[in-house]
């Protein structure tokens, strides 16, 4: 039976280079094959390989047993290191082992298990020629877990005695520095994390995902969210979709943070965040695929950060005499809705702009007044006491800058140029624009807390209208106007989705009331399957009508395994067709929003 060859020419070159954990030299072959009992050769502490499947075992041992064995396991002489847990560990009646195991350890857990002998080839060995080759023979089979890989990995750069650098390993498993970086990274995966990865609740690529938000408890909260995800469609999410769901709860953009980034002495247990490891541009190795650089992934570490700011201002607004409007006080003053402070005006807003096209804030015309200027107040938001504080002055201080400082419409400056002319009327048309836009904003913020303020009261006719639009999301298209009672004609001669809208809220002031709230059913349930994550209130609304859900998803469940198994049965007749394709999306496809 021929040699079997490692893919590593790791052999040592002469006894010099053996480390103090190798046997001593007694001088046997460096390298021969035997037959041992499984009882003569111990486990290895660094196989990265964990978990073992306990009828793939019986398989093995019973291939063992008809075949024989193919392939000899390697060993190597069992170090000193070893002799004191391997006496300790030993079964009643079983030698001393003699032998430590390097690769093989599913034949030799086979073969134990039915009293078989082992074929093995001896070599000697160091600790780091054993971890490389275990990690090489792990790489190469197609069921070891990620999980072990990483761990196998971390044992080899960071827990041996000679060690190798990250490009030396990448360059001797054939894999870039970015793979090895990110296989390395699932080391930080908490317990909770790692159990469900190894349970099958997601895959590598969504485990990395987790493991970069770095702090255990955003991870078990990262897992509880893909769990919900997962139960709300009825399958495991995607991994773009799980993306966005972790970035849009766990990324922070710094350049919207209430603080300095570059501040090592606002929160010195975390330092500065440009320098920090969880900034996605200072790993972009492990952030290959998030777009922004400047991105915080410790949404904890950025909350107690924007705390201490917001702290560290109202301090020294204090400090320096400045009004601080907090409390109740506060709470009178700004809408809990839209935040729109009552009778004041936040200094950073706009104000004007001058016949040069210079715009000009409230803070700026307060500058240009001087020591006259009236003194700004600091607002604390009572609804959300970690945003930043506000500074505003009051209506009537905003009218009188802009009574002193706004130049007056239609004032030319003088020996205005034509070109300048234009300049100046095209300027104004922005500011009136602009007005204009602010006006319908305020307008709209206003009329939304007003309205808010009778959600207890017996609903309208036109509150039910205005509900239906909310629920299409200004994303009008036929199924809506279908459902709205719109021909598709109709639909077909308009220019937009903003006609669309119209002419369905022409259709639905012209209904009655029970014919109303039926089309605003069936909106409800298609904007639920367009758009809507999670499916307990459609469960709750079907459960109202006496329907079971759980019934019905059995009832789902047996179709589509009929579908799939006349599916199969159809591709065995006709290999070479595509009759038997079906997918969900087929099955989706004929769910129609009916009027």
């Amino acid at each position: 039976m021929p040699k079997v060859k490692h893919p590593l020419n790791i052999l040592p070159a002469s006894a010099e280079t053996h480390t103090q954990d190798t046997p001593p030299a007694a001088e046997p072959p460096a390298t021969y094959t035997t037959t041992l009992r499984p009882a003569q050769i111990a486990p290895s502490r660094t196989n990265p390989r964990k978990t073992f499947n306990a009828a793939a075992l019986a398989e093995l041992a019973a291939s063992l047993q008809q075949n024989g064995q193919v392939q000899a396991a390697l060993v190597r002489p069992l170090p000193a290191s070893r002799l004191q847990d391997t006496f300790e560990d030993r079964q009643p009646g079983d030698p001393l082992p003699e032998y430590e195991l390097v690769v093989g350890e599913r034949r030799w857990r086979a073969a134990r298990s039915v009293g078989m002998p082992l074929r093995v080839e001896v070599r000697a060995l160091t600790d780091l020629e054993v971890l490389r080759i275990q990690i090489i023979e792990n790489l190469h089979r197609e069921d070891v877990h990620p999980m072990e890989e990483a761990e196998g990995y971390d044992q080899l750069l960071h827990h041996s005695a000679e060690g190798i650098s990250i490009e030396q390993l990448a360059a001797e498993i054939g894999k870039s520095r970015a793979y090895v970086y990110a296989r390395m990274k699932l080391t930080a995966l908490c317990k909770e994390a790692r159990d469900a990865f190894y349970g099958g609740a997601f895959d590598a690529s969504v485990a990395l995902l987790i493991a970069r938000l770095g702090h255990a408890d955003l991870q078990v909260k990262a897992v509880e969210d893909i769990a919900k995800q997962a139960k709300a469609l009825g399958m495991p999410a995607s991994y773009r979709s799980i993306r966005d769901v972790l970035a849009k709860r766990y990324h922070l953009a710094l350049a919207d943070a209430y603080f300095n980034p570059a501040d090592a002495t606002l929160c010195p247990t975390a330092g500065a965040c440009t320098t920090c490891p969880k900034r996605t541009g200072n790993e972009p190795e492990l952030f290959a695929d998030v777009e922004a650089k400047d991105t915080c992934t410790d949404p904890d570490c950025f909350g107690r950060k924007r705390t201490l700011a917001v702290a560290q201002t109202i301090a020294q607004a204090r400090s320096k005499g400045q009004r601080v409007i907090e409390g109740e006080e506060a709470a009178g003053l700004c809408n809990k809705y839209t935040g729109y402070l009552q009778g004041h005006t936040p200094i950073n807003d706009h104000a004007c702009q001058d016949p040069d096209g210079i715009e000009y804030t409230y803070a700026d015309l307060l500058l240009k007044q001087g020591k006259k200027a009236p003194k700004p107040a600091l607002f604390i938001n009572p609804h959300k006491p970690d945003s930043l504080p506000t500074e505003a002055i009051t209506d009537a201080e905003a009218d009188m800058l802009l009574a002193r400082y706004a130049t007056k419409p239609g004032t030319p400056p003088k020996n205005e140029t034509p070109a300048a002319a234009r300049q100046r009327q095209q300027q104004a048309d922005q500011a009136a624009a602009h007005l204009q836009r602010q006006v319908d904003k305020q307008t709209e913020e206003e009329l939304i807390a007003a309205i808010a303020t009778k959600v207890d009261q017996p609903r309208t006719h036109q509150d039910l209208i205005l509900m239906v639009v909310a629920m299409c999301a200004q994303d009008f298209d036929d199924a809506i106007a279908a459902a709205c009672g719109v021909g598709l004609e109709a639909v077909d001669d308009m220019q937009d989705a903003a006609d669309c809208e119209g002419a369905c809220i022409d259709a639905m002031q012209a209904m009655t009331g029970p014919q109303l709230a039926a089309t605003a059913m069936r909106v409800a349930l298609y904007t639920q399957q367009q758009y809507i994550a999670s499916n307990t209130a459609l469960h709750l609304a079907a459960r109202s009508h006496g329907i079971d859900p759980d019934t019905i998803r059995l009832q789902v469940e047996a179709r589509l395994a009929k579908q799939a198994n006349d599916a199969a049965g159809a591709a065995d007749a006709d290999p070479d067709g595509d009759s038997g394709e079906t997918t969900l999306v087929n099955v989706r496809a004929g769910c129609a929003l009916h009027g």
